[in-house]
């Protein structure tokens, strides 16, 4: 009996144990970033992503448009409709009309969060007040966070690297990154008028950190510092 007990007790530390090693090497890789390699005759490549059902975390968007991200990674905090980052290493997308595909980067990168333009939540301030409505409305479009460049030359593309936005028409599937030089991503202020997106950037000048307000106009693919 004694036997008995002691293999059952063995056996769930061991699943313990495995469930834990497995969550921990996921956030490590996650955090840690992409590597990259860089020689003075080749650009910045990525390594490739190990095969994975990404299938299973594929969606629908604009009744339209089905994607599927690349080595999937979610958790609280994030810019979109279900305030959840969105961390992975690319993006497919496929036109469930025309039945064209596209992998919106060309070399895997780190996309910190992405989401469609065009949605409305409540986002809860505190327990003591109600919630308030935050919208974005910037037609059909698809909005992408990340780093495609390795900023602070650590050899990973990760968080700590300067973030840039990236707007992909879905009828073209034509990707643009809008913020200019030296600036990166912080965060965007919702309810702004129809195909406009308010967003904050930052930049570093004389060792401080400069923040400022970029609007970008969805219909005329103009960005504009006030």
């Amino acid at each position: 009996m004694n036997k008995v007990r002691y293999g059952i007790i063995l056996f769930s530390a061991l699943v313990v144990g495995v469930v834990l090693f497995a969550f921990v090497k996921s956030w490590f890789y996650f955090n840690r970033g992409v590597q990259v390699v860089t020689t003075r005759q080749e650009p910045l490549t990525v390594h490739k992503p190990r095969s994975l059902n990404y299938l299973e975390n594929a969606d629908i968007v604009f009744n339209k448009y089905l994607f599927y991200p690349l080595e999937l990674s979610e958790e609280s905090g994030g810019f979109g409709p279900d305030e959840l980052l969105h961390r992975a290493r690319n993006l497919h997308f496929i036109n469930l009309v025309t039945g064209r595909k596209k992998k919106i980067f060309k070399n895997n990168v780190y996309i910190h969060d992405y989401f469609p333009g065009v949605f409305s939540r409540q986002k809860a301030i505190n327990r003591f007040e109600s919630p308030v409505i935050q919208s974005l409305d910037i037609g059909r479009k698809f909005v992408i966070i990340g780093a495609e460049t390795d900023s602070n030359n650590d050899g990973f593309l990760n968080r700590k690297d300067d973030l840039k936005l990236f707007v992909l028409d879905l009828d073209t599937f034509r990707l643009k990154q809008i913020l200019p030089d030296n600036y990166s991503f912080e965060n965007i202020y919702y309810n702004a008028v129809k195909n406009r997106m308010v967003i904050q950037v930052s930049r570093e000048e004389a060792g401080e950190r400069d923040y400022k307000i970029l609007i970008y106009n969805a219909s005329s693919g103009k960005v504009q510092i006030p």
